[in-house]
């Protein structure tokens, strides 16, 4: 299909004009970041957005913008597991003469050895 006429389409006019509202007046603050970009550096899915509704029909932009969310999950789900491991380092481990090791605790509390 002829790239000028997908986006004369009414839909791809409507989404794009739609994701440019999300652009402007939401994300700017919702307080987080594209975990896809965040995680690849490639822009956000709402760029992403922009432009396959910009250069393919409806139909098909519509899968490829699945496609990238479903990557953008694994992403955020890559960044929490992530974050999670930092922070069960950070509170968990104690930095010794030889590097980290694990504190005597199993969790907060109480460490004494009665």
């Amino acid at each position: 299909m002829n790239a000028s006429i997908v986006l004369r389409s009414p839909s791809n006019i409507l989404i794009i004009a739609v994701i440019r509202f999300y652009q402007k007046w939401i994300s700017p603050y919702k307080g987080f970041r594209c975990a896809h970009n965040m995680l690849h550096a490639q822009g956000g899915c709402s760029s992403f957005g922009l432009k396959v509704f910009g250069t393919h029909p409806f139909r098909e932009a519509l899968r490829l913008l699945r496609g990238r969310f479903a990557e953008c999950k694994e992403a955020n789900q890559i960044l929490r597991s992530s974050e999670r491991e930092k922070k069960r380092r950070g509170s968990w481990a104690s930095e010794g003469a030889d590097g980290i090791f694990d504190s005597c605790c199993d969790g907060p509390g109480d460490c004494s050895f009665d």
